[in-house]
């Protein structure tokens, strides 16, 4: 998280209630229907009160090292907890965590899994997340899901809003050509790319292959005019090494062209984002959902997040609607002054 983001405590209280309601229900599932990279600070108490029964937890996430903000918030309660990973004795361990492509090799039963699919940029389809979801609830006694959509029928369910709020969810402008964006620009995106030039913003282009990577770059270095920007391709090929050298520029505006949906933004100090082709089928809703949740959490003031394409699909519709359904909640309940 943005390190000036604002915890809202109010929404956090509201959170951790409604879990520990259900926890005494006795009900085997919860899913917990929030935005992309929202807190998980909202676990503490019940895995807490898991291992006070001296039972243990299973945290089931997108990455290999578990969740930062939650191991922190965990040792700040200053109570003693053994964590672990897969490769290590799982047996031994309060809580261990878990990338959900290793989901096939836990060993052990736990009485609480936590399947935290929002706080890393989300590759799973709607069916992979129901059926690792399916098998990770037997891998426990209750589970619970933290995810942009609710697959599982079962259970209790409920709505979670953005809780570090200081600026509304990101929704995303579109633009619409019929202009070739591997061969050339609209005049309407030209004046955005000026704008950021102008106001030495670090702006991430997507597109979603590596073919349209090639050409957009060959477009943008050498026929596009726009001096006093640095033009830069990653591509998924990259390496981390890489991607750190082209965040080091400080002195002028930068365009980075990326098919790499996973490029890394986390102190990158991007400021906008476009997605070009945005109609193009492997852009799922949910990944244009991440992307916006992923921009809007590195920056104190709300970012520009354009969408060009050809069309307005269902999938770009979802995200501009999903994205004014969250904002829609977050000044109902007064969490942004006006």
């Amino acid at each position: 998280m943005n390190k000036k983001d604002v915890l809202n405590y109010g929404e956090l209280d509201f959170a951790v209630k409604k879990i520990a309601q259900w926890y005494k229900k006795k009900v085997k599932c919860l899913s917990i229907i929030t935005a992309p990279y929202n807190s998980t600070l909202i676990f503490i108490d019940i895995i807490l009160d898991v291992i006070k029964e001296g039972r243990r937890v299973l945290y089931v996430c997108g990455s290999d090292r578990g969740n930062k903000e939650l191991i922190e918030g965990l040792e700040k309660t200053k109570t003693t907890i053994t964590y672990g990973h897969l490769e290590e004795e799982q047996e031994n361990n309060n809580i261990n965590f878990i990338h959900y492509n290793n989901l096939s090799k836990v060993e052990v039963k736990y009485e609480l899994v936590i399947f935290d699919d929002i706080s890393n940029n989300s590759l799973l389809t709607k069916k992979s997340l129901r059926e690792m979801y399916q098998f990770s609830c037997s891998l426990g006694e209750r589970g619970i899901l933290y995810s942009i959509d609710n697959v599982s029928p079962l259970g209790d369910s409920f709505e979670l809003i953005p809780m570090y709020v200081n600026k509304p969810f990101v929704e995303p402008r579109f633009i619409t050509t019929r202009i070739d964006l591997k061969k050339d620009i609209p005049y309407s995106l030209y004046d955005y790319l000026k704008w950021f030039r102008n106001q030495k913003k670090r702006v991430v282009l997507f597109v979603p292959d590596s073919e349209k990577l090639a050409l957009v770059y060959e477009y943008y270095k050498n026929k596009l005019n726009m001096d006093g920007a640095r033009i830069m391709m990653i591509s998924k090929k990259d390496d981390r090494k890489a991607k750190k050298c082209c965040l080091k520029i400080k002195d002028k505006a930068i365009f980075i062209i990326t098919d790499y949906m996973e490029v890394s933004l986390e102190d990158s100090m991007i400021e906008g984002a476009i997605v070009l082709f945005a109609d193009d089928k492997n852009y799922s809703y949910k990944k244009l959902m991440y992307i916006c949740g992923n921009i809007g959490r590195i920056n104190k003031i709300l970012p520009e997040v354009l969408f060009v394409s050809r069309d307005i699909t269902e999938a770009m519709d979802n995200v501009k609607n999903m994205g004014r359904e969250f904002n829609k909640m977050i000044w109902e309940k007064r969490l942004i002054k006006s």
